[in-house]
C-alpha cells in the first residue's frame, strides 16, 4: 500500500475528543486494519486493549484523555491517548501518515494540552511517549523533539497457537472457571487487591462486560477450595489479525506461589485456540522479572519493547 510522503498541512486535519458513541467501531477498525496492511504488529494496539483501556478505570474521563485526528471526509488518520496515572501519551497514526509529519504535529499538540494537566495532578513535569524498539523513525522524530530514552519499558510477548494446547491440572480443590455475574463484586476487588489500587469498581468492572469484544467464556477466574476467587486472566480476541490478548492477569496475594497464573494462562491459551487464535500475547512492565520467567517457561518469546520517551516541560518551556 502506497504512503504519504508529502507535508501534513493543519488545514487538512482537524482533532476532536473520543466520544463512545461515535467513536468505538472506529477506533476498533482503526487498530485491526492498521496491523493487518502495515504488517506491524507493534505499531498498534490490540482491540482488546482497546476496549480494557476505554471502560475499566474510574479515575480518568476518556474524552479529556484520548483525542482523535481526522482528514477532511471524517476518516480517521491517527489518535493520541494519555494516561493520567504516569503522565504516558500513546500516539498511532494510520500507515498511509507512516512518512509524513503527522506523528510530530500530534507530539506538539500533547505538549501543549498536557502542559498544565501535569502540573496540576502531579509533583513532577515529565511527560511520557511510548515508543517500540523497532520503530526507528519515531525514535528519531522524538529525540529531535527533545525526548530521552528512559530505562522503563514495556516487554512483549507472543507465543505461536499452531501446535495443540495441553490444559494444565490445578493444586486439589482449585479450579478454573469462566466468570459469572454473580462474580461482579468480587472479580473488581480481586483486580484491585492483585495490583493493589481501587481503579476498579463494581460498576467500571460491569462496563467492561458490556463491550462488544467482551466474551465471558474468555474471562477466566481460579477459584479457591473455600469459594474465595484467587486469580483472574481476562482473554480478547483480534479475529481479523487472529492474535489473542490476555489483559489483564493477575493473582490475589493470599494464592500467590501456587501456580495459578500458569495454569490460568494455559486455560487461556487452550480457549484462544479453540476460537481460532494463530497466535497469543501478553506483556509486562520491564522490572517485572518474576512475570517475565513464567512467561518465557510457557513458550512466549519476547517479540518487542516499548519503551517511555520522556521530556521534562518545565525546562523545555525554560529553554525555549
Amino acid at each position: 500500500m502506497a504512503v504519504s510522503t508529502k507535508t501534513v498541512q493543519l488545514n487538512q486535519i482537524r482533532c476532536r475528543p473520543y466520544s463512545q458513541a461515535r467513536d468505538f467501531f472506529a477506533l476498533r477498525a482503526f487498530v485491526q486494519t492498521g496491523r493487518q496492511v502495515s504488517k506491524r504488529n507493534y505499531a498498534f494496539l490490540h482491540v482488546g486493549d482497546v476496549s480494557w483501556r476505554l471502560t475499566h478505570a474510574t479515575n480518568q474521563s476518556i474524552p479529556d484523555c484520548l483525542d482523535l485526528w481526522e482528514d477532511l471526509d471524517g476518516r480517521l488518520i491517527g489518535f493520541a491517548w494519555f494516561t493520567p496515572d504516569h503522565n504516558g501519551v500513546t500516539i498511532q497514526v494510520h500507515p498511509d501518515y507512516f512518512y509524513s509529519n503527522l506523528r510530530q504535529i500530534i507530539c506538539q499538540w500533547v505538549e501543549q494540552k498536557y502542559q498544565s494537566v501535569i502540573r496540576q495532578k502531579t509533583a513532577g513535569s515529565i511527560l511520557r511517549i511510548g515508543c517500540f524498539d523497532h520503530d526507528y523513525l519515531n525514535q528519531d522524530l522524538l529525540k529531535r523533539l527533545g525526548y530521552q530514552k528512559d530505562p522503563f519499558h514495556y516487554v512483549h510477548f507472543s507465543r505461536p497457537l499452531t501446535r495443540a494446547v495441553k490444559k494444565r491440572s490445578l493444586l486439589s480443590g482449585f479450579n478454573v472457571r469462566a466468570t459469572t455475574k454473580a462474580d461482579i463484586a468480587a472479580r473488581a476487588a480481586l483486580y484491585n487487591v492483585a495490583f493493589g489500587t481501587d481503579a476498579v469498581t463494581e460498576q467500571s468492572y460491569q462496563q467492561v462486560r458490556t463491550v462488544p469484544d467482551y466474551m465471558a467464556d474468555l474471562d477466566l477466574v481460579a477459584v479457591a477450595p473455600s469459594g474465595r476467587l484467587a486469580g483472574f486472566a481476562q482473554c480478547w480476541l483480534d479475529s481479523v489479525n487472529r492474535i489473542g490478548f490476555f489483559e489483564p492477569i493477575g493473582t490475589h496475594p493470599d494464592f500467590r506461589r501456587h501456580g495459578l497464573g500458569k495454569t490460568l494462562i494455559y486455560e487461556g491459551l487452550f480457549r484462544m485456540q479453540t476460537w481460532g487464535m494463530s497466535e497469543a500475547w501478553i506483556y509486562t512492565e520491564s522490572p517485572n522479572l518474576p512475570a517475565q520467567k513464567l512467561y518465557t517457561s510457557l513458550d512466549f518469546n519476547i517479540f518487542a519493547r516499548e519503551y517511555d520517551y520522556i521530556k521534562d516541560l518545565n525546562l523545555s518551556n525554560t529553554n525555549s
